[in-house]
């Protein structure tokens, strides 16, 4: 096919063989230049070339963050001859899937594979901590991989198993004239016994597979039944959903292969297009921050707590996981310290910390096993200890943090040309507008239309999403001479902003997404934990007061909410804070004074001493979590859902927040007298103690006008 001393047909001229020679040398120069990509290649006993391997820097820094994860996939491209496509990619800890090399091959040959296989471990050192290689069914020399990757687990996909049975489907079709409905049948029956997670289940769809055409029967015995351990992942894993975003990912690409290919051009330029394919793609990950949504759950369940530590992603695994151990029955052997677990006939190993299972191997996250064992075993069901570091939050900002710093992203967006980069945006876009409903096709072409006239007219432009705040922040098209400073108005008009609400009602906003260099946050920064705007939200409350115990002590002091110093009782010196973990607030004052006894005095006293928050039990995150919801009008079974706390604590905090809103409202003569306050209801008084606060931070406001009462009533019960 090509050669770097020949290439194409063996017969070709000596004009038209300096003529390859030349391109596959501005091949590569311009991959180095444009990408600083590396190449290598490898020439058949004839001098053609037979394979050629090429790699970028972002490729190779990707690898080395995530090489757990490996998948090879194999597209097939006609040019004037044959040619097969070789991808490697990886997913991340977060579920997003980046290519990290390609291969060129000539032929589908074991010798091909090899070379290519090696290259890439040449080029990839870290491929020993490679956990489990993802393969495509349609590669047929599936021992050359295995024996150049002895260790991971290798298994097929979703979206490989699906393309390669239809393909064989129709290859039978050819023969024997199927009925469309067998075929129809037959994948769905295939689909499902994929992801099924019950052997129950799995043998009723096989039985019903049995009673198809003899053909399709006899196909699915011969190729699929001796590899099922590969690719029955439902049954293995216990998780229909976790190969869904590299399935995903694989689709995507495939219709992209699609959009930019062109049978009359040469391989070379091909490369071209899928470099600058895969050049526009990372750049706009990495120019558009992502910033996760996070799980929600109630703030002091397990759930929460494995949501703050994991990422999105990986969290929501570990959570099913989590359910499912309350499914598995107890009646399981014991040897040493090891549990030995029945899962369908086929023996599970486990212990607190490790497992033998398929999930725990290709994850090394806590599995339904795990969980069970530290269940009978009385131990915390949730250890940092247990999870791979690789799938923290904190291992995965870090890295985004890296890649965007990469010096591989500097200059490099002005010089590529303007039209590949229009070229590329408008084919992109076409097939998301052609595949809209109707209604959201006219929504789209309006609002492209609007921006269109806007830019024609040189107006400052910005995209706006109305009501969805917390799920979207939208970037501003950047212009120079515009003012980056302002904030993004809700009350724009309309020749500078354009209305998306009705993207949100079709539920067309998937992540959430912030563009890092022209977003001004209106509300808190939660990097330097300085407030831009006027009023604590819910995020900051959660995300930077509530954080950890010490962050929660220190924002309570700095209000002056709790004491920011103790005297001793005892001795009369000054305290000092000590940190104490197993405390629900995380601390105590002690009295570190050395007596002239030669003891030291030791006197410890409650952090809360003194303040309102002695007035009860709950830890302060459940304190502060209750009154910022009480005040802002959530629900009864929110709050209770979200604070973990009982319907009676719930109505006894209920009356406490209603007296210290009727205390302050009595005070400044809102209310005449009591009896007109007693007939008022709850919200009533809450909403006239809101619009006594003015411009206040409410939620402050009401914890200092709570310390107030509490120190009056104690003054109270001192004078009595």
């Amino acid at each position: 096919m090509f050669s770097y001393a020949k290439f194409g047909p063996k017969n070709v001229t000596a004009n038209e063989d300096d003529s390859i020679k030349s391109d596959f040398k501005s091949l590569v120069s311009y991959l180095e230049k444009k990408f600083n990509a590396i190449s290598d290649y490898y020439l058949d006993i004839n001098g053609y070339l037979s394979c050629i391997y090429f790699q970028d820097s972002f490729m190779k820094d990707v690898f080395n963050f995530y090489p757990d994860r490996l998948c090879i996939d194999i597209s097939f491209r006609c040019f004037e001859t044959d040619t097969f496509m070789y991808l490697f990619l990886v997913e991340d800890s977060n579920g997003k899937n980046h290519v990290v090399s390609l291969g060129f091959t000539v032929t589908e040959d074991a010798e091909s594979l090899l070379w290519l296989l090696s290259a890439f471990k040449r080029n990839n050192p870290n491929w020993r901590r490679t956990k489990t290689v993802a393969l495509d069914s349609e590669i047929k020399q599936r021992d050359v991989i295995r024996n150049i990757f002895p260790g991971p687990c290798i298994v097929i996909t979703l979206h490989h198993a699906l393309k390669s049975f239809r393909k064989g489907i129709e290859i039978i079709n050819e023969l024997d004239s199927l009925p469309m409905e067998q075929i129809q049948i037959s994948l769905e029956l295939f689909r499902s016994m994929f992801l099924v997670q019950r052997m129950t289940d799995y043998e009723m769809y096989y039985q019903q597979f049995l009673s198809l055409h003899g053909s399709i029967v006899s196909y699915f015995q011969e190729v699929w039944l001796p590899m099922q351990n590969q690719w029955r992942t439902g049954l293995d894993f216990y998780h229909e959903n976790v190969f869904s975003s590299l399935n995903s990912h694989l689709e995507y690409f495939d219709s992209t292969i699609k959009l930019i290919s062109d049978t009359e051009s040469s391989i070379f330029e091909f490369i071209k297009k899928i470099f600058l394919m895969l050049f526009l793609k990372r750049n706009e990950k990495v120019n558009i921050v992502l910033h996760t949504s996070p799980l929600l759950f109630s703030r002091f369940s397990l759930e929460h707590q494995i949501s703050k530590i994991l990422t999105p992603y990986a969290a929501k695994f570990v959570i099913d996981q989590f359910e499912l151990s309350s499914e598995i029955h107890m009646d399981c052997s014991v040897v040493s310290d090891n549990y030995f677990f029945d899962n369908f006939g086929s023996p599970v190993n486990a212990s607190a910390s490790i497992c033998s299972c398929h999930f725990f191997l290709y994850t090394f996250l806590p599995c339904r096993h795990i969980f069970a064992v530290r269940k009978i075993l009385s131990l915390s069901i949730l250890d940092e200890n247990l999870i791979d570091y690789s799938w923290s939050m904190k291992y995965y900002q870090n890295n985004l943090l890296i890649l965007q710093d990469s010096v591989y992203f500097e200059n490099k967006l002005n010089s590529v040309p303007k039209n590949s980069l229009a070229s590329h945006l408008l084919e992109s876009t076409l097939p998301v507008l052609l595949n809209s409903s109707e209604s959201v096709f006219n929504s789209q072409v309006e609002m492209l239309s609007q921006l269109v006239s806007f830019w024609k007219s040189n107006t400052d432009t910005y995209v706006h999403f109305i009501g969805v705040e917390h799920k979207l922040r939208c970037g501003k098209s950047y212009c120079p001479q515009s003012n980056n400073n302002e904030s993004f108005s809700m009350t724009s008009e309309i020749s500078n902003s354009i209305s998306c609400e009705h993207i949100e009602k079709e539920g067309l906003i998937s992540d959430p997404l912030v563009y890092d260099v022209i977003f001004k946050q209106n509300m808190w920064n939660f990097k330097s934990n300085i407030l831009d705007g006027k009023y604590i939200n819910y995020a900051y409350l959660c995300r930077i007061i509530c954080e950890t115990k010490e962050s929660c002590l220190d924002w309570l002091r700095q209000m002056e909410l709790i004491p920011s110093s103790v005297m001793c009782p005892s001795c009369n010196c000054v305290m000092v804070i000590k940190s104490v973990p197993r405390l629900s607030d995380g601390a105590v004052w002690v009295c570190s004074n050395l007596m002239a006894s030669k003891r030291y005095c030791s006197r410890r006293s409650s952090v809360r001493q003194g303040s309102w928050f002695e007035l009860t039990n709950m830890t302060f995150e459940q304190i502060l979590t209750f009154c910022y919801m009480w005040i802002n009008r959530f629900s009864q079974s929110q709050i209770i859902s979200e604070t973990g706390v009982s319907s009676a604590t719930y109505i006894s905090w209920n009356k406490l927040n209603r007296r210290v809103c009727e205390e302050v409202l009595l005070e400044e003569g809102k209310f005449s007298n009591q009896s007109n306050m007693d007939s008022t209801c709850s919200s009533e008084v809450l909403e006239v103690w809101l619009q006594s606060c003015g411009d206040e931070d409410t939620f402050v406001k009401f914890l200092q006008d709570a310390n107030l009462m509490h120190r009056k009533d104690s003054l109270k019960r001192i004078m009595r």
